[in-house]
């Protein structure tokens, strides 16, 4: 064998050589992860073992108590693009500001995005809601839309309380700049659209934590799918637009932590439609939530905003 061949016999052989270590070291690690993932499900099932299955009885005590859960609420519907005024419920567009009132800017200094506003003179009666009065959302620019999951009453986010449109002032449009990433498509930001509501009644989703709280038992069992079907079929709100009832989540429910157990009320859940003018990151949704306790004394300062999506 001549020394050329021998050297590229060496090299090919040591090539080899590396190709295999390399694919003992990811096996070896594959095989960590699969074990460490069977470890980790293996405490969960322990730690959380179901129930006996759901017998009728405790079906129908369920259904029973689940009715009894309803809340009052208004669906959203997204209709026509509106003319510019100091008034009115609507998604994007132009809003009112008093006069001298500088325009919401979030913690780096830039301006927010107005997203809606909900005008309670013209909106269906809701109970616990204004009777009149307008409020105003405005969210930040970032690639999070001013959320902040961790603190969601700590998001670049604003929501601005007017009793009263009265006075001095003026329609304003988003200043000018640079916007980095928003929900809402350029047309919706610059038209606006009318937002019409009609009363509706809702009841806990199968995402909220309320059916946790309160059905824990039931919720663990081994045929709680029974449950899901059947809370799934009286989602009346699912994927609407919406004022009032229970929060939907694409996720889950940020108020399993304790912090924020007391936000009961929906000040306005929006979702990715039309996909062509509202879109929350992959067709995802969010949520403006208070106390019930704020919400009556119109304290609207510890106002929760939270988004997700699949």
């Amino acid at each position: 064998m001549s020394d050329s061949v021998l050297a590229v016999a060496v090299v090919v052989a040591g090539a080899v050589l590396v190709l295999l270590a390399g694919w003992a070291f990811r096996a070896w690690r594959n095989h960590r992860h699969v074990e460490a993932a069977r470890r980790a499900n293996a405490a969960w099932a322990a730690a959380n073992p179901p129930t006996p299955p759901i017998t009728d009885a405790e079906f129908a005590a369920f259904c029973a108590w689940y009715e009894t859960q309803d809340l009052p609420a208004l669906q959203l519907d997204v209709g026509e693009i509106v003319p510019a005024a100091r008034d009115g419920s609507r998604l994007g567009g132009s809003v009112w500001l008093p006069e001298g009132e500088a325009w919401p800017v979030g913690t780096d200094g830039r301006p927010l995005s107005f997203l809606a506003q909900l005008d309670f003179s013209e909106l269906p009666r809701v109970p616990d809601f204004p009777t009149r009065g307008v409020l105003q959302f405005f969210i930040g620019q970032d690639d999070l839309f001013g959320a902040n999951f961790e603190k969601p009453e700590a998001g670049d986010f604003r929501v601005i309380w007017r009793p009263l449109l009265t006075g001095p002032g003026a329609l304003h449009q988003q200043p000018p700049g640079v916007i980095d990433c928003s929900p809402m498509s350029d047309e919706l930001r610059r038209t606006g659209r009318r937002l019409a509501g009609s009363a509706s009644r809702h009841w806990p989703t199968i995402s909220s934590w309320t059916l946790d709280r309160d059905q824990p038992a039931l919720m663990k069992s081994a045929t709680s799918d029974r449950i899901w079907d059947f809370v799934e079929q009286r989602d009346t709100l699912r994927e609407k637009h919406h004022v009032g009832g229970y929060p939907d989540f694409t996720q889950d429910d940020f108020r399993r932590d304790a912090r924020y157990a007391d936000r009961d009320r929906v000040l306005l859940q929006l979702w990715s439609y039309p996909h062509d003018l509202l879109m929350w990151g992959d067709v995802g949704q969010a949520n403006f939530m208070i106390a019930r306790a704020d919400l009556l004394a119109l304290d609207f300062s510890r106002v929760t905003y939270h988004w997700d999506c699949t």
